[in-house]
């Protein structure tokens, strides 16, 4: 089993949520696994979800990206296409991921090998 903490890339892709994208982002840093960056993905017809993440870029894990495409998949594509961690894990923007949920994938990957999504 690797014992290494790996990097991981979390992807939220939102549009015109900037509400909800906030708690997305700080369940995430909540939770019990600090080794991520965060990278926003906004696909928004005005800046109200710009204005709502800016505090939060004060943390350099956390990274936000402006995106004139339009779609979940895009984004995504745009998140993945930008990270650097050795592994990604997405969330939508109306999630609020455990606490345990970061963690509990790189236990899950470094046991088993054979474990692919």
């Amino acid at each position: 089993m690797n014992k290494e903490i790996p990097l991981i890339s979390v992807v939220i892709g939102t549009r015109d949520r900037e509400a909800r994208v906030i708690k997305t982002i700080q369940a995430i840093l909540d939770g019990d696994y600090s080794h991520f960056e965060i990278l926003v993905v906004d696909q928004s017809a005005a800046d109200l979800t710009e204005k709502a993440v800016e505090p939060f870029l004060a943390d350099s894990r956390i990274l936000y990206f402006r995106s004139l495409t339009q779609g979940i998949s895009a984004a995504r594509n745009t998140g993945i296409e930008k990270s650097r961690g050795e592994w990604v894990a997405i969330t939508d923007d109306d999630c609020e991921p455990k606490s345990n949920w970061l963690s509990t994938l790189v236990k899950i990957f470094q046991k088993l090998s054979d474990v692919g999504i």
